[in-house]
C-alpha cells in the first residue's frame, strides 16, 4: 500500500504532527476502500482519539468513508468533527444528509435537524427532504415524530 510506504518513511524523516494525522487518516480510508475493515477499525478508533486531528480532516475523511460505503464509519467522524466546530452549518447539513440517506444510522436524526433547523439559513430542499422522509413509515416510532413534522413545516412556510 502507498500510504504504508510514506509511513515508514515518515518515521525515518522528521515530519510535521499534522502531516502523521493526515497519513493516518489515509492509511484508514485505504483499508477500508482495500476490503480490509477489521484493521481500518483498529485504525480508526485510534485516529479517533487523537484530540489533535482538524475537523476538517475528520469531515474530509467522512467523505472518502462515504465513497467507501462506510456509513456507520463516517457518521462516527462527522459527529466527532461537528463536536470541535458545533456552529459549523456545513458540517451539520453533511451529518444530516447522511442520516436521511441511510436510515440504519438515522436513530439520532432528530438532534443534528434541529441543530440544522437553528441555524441562520437552513437549506430548503434539505429541510424539503427531512419532511418526507420523518414522514414515512421509517421513522414512524420515533420519538417526537409529530412535533419534528409540525416544525418542518413551519420552518417552510
Amino acid at each position: 500500500m502507498l500510504i504504508e510506504e510514506l509511513i515508514r518513511q515518515s518515521d525515518r524523516e522528521q515530519w510535521m504532527s499534522e502531516t502523521r494525522i493526515a497519513f493516518d487518516a489515509l492509511r484508514t480510508i485505504g483499508y477500508f476502500a482495500d476490503g480490509q475493515p477489521e484493521i481500518g477499525l483498529i485504525n480508526l478508533q485510534r485516529l479517533m482519539q487523537n484530540k489533535n486531528v482538524p475537523p476538517q480532516l475528520l469531515v474530509a475523511s467522512g467523505r472518502k468513508l462515504i465513497a467507501a460505503k462506510r456509513y456507520v464509519e463516517a457518521n462516527n467522524m462527522l459527529i466527532a468533527a461537528h463536536l470541535q466546530n458545533e456552529t459549523n452549518q456545513s458540517i451539520l447539513l453533511q451529518i444530516v444528509q447522511l442520516k436521511l440517506a441511510h436510515p440504519q444510522i438515522a436513530g439520532d436524526l432528530e438532534t443534528y435537524l434541529r441543530r440544522l433547523m437553528a441555524t441562520r439559513k437552513p437549506p430548503r430542499d434539505v429541510l424539503e427532504s427531512a419532511l418526507r422522509s420523518v414522514g414515512a413509515d421509517t421513522f414512524l416510532f420515533s420519538g417526537d415524530r409529530e412535533q419534528l413534522l409540525t416544525d418542518l413545516e413551519q420552518l417552510l412556510k
